[in-house]
């Protein structure tokens, strides 16, 4: 579970409120490596926003993720190898799937 007092992470959620990025989305070049890492337990970004973000950026990644029981911090809820691992592997590939 995350280490964030409930009231930070409420702060985190009305900062949030009224902003929609998602029209530029698509504007994002397929030059730029995009990794998604989304857990059911976000509490900032609905889950069921991964799906929006993938649909509008086709080049983007979903991390291969153990477990998908983790919140807007991702880093809290695993431990180093797991994230280590996630983020090597995409980073040797570049992002879109060329082994470098």
């Amino acid at each position: 579970m995350a280490r964030r007092p409930r009231a930070v992470i409420m702060r985190q959620a009305m900062a949030c409120q009224g902003i929609d990025l998602r029209d530029g989305l698509s504007a994002i070049s397929p030059s730029i490596p995009i990794l998604s890492l989304h857990g059911q337990r976000d509490q900032i970004v609905g889950f069921k926003e991964q799906a929006k973000i993938l649909e509008a950026i086709p080049h983007a990644q979903k991390a291969n993720v153990p477990d998908l029981k983790f919140g807007h911090m991702w880093y809290d809820y695993f431990g180093t190898e797991v994230w280590g691992k996630i983020l090597v592997d995409f980073l040797d590939v570049d992002g879109r799937g060329t082994k470098l």
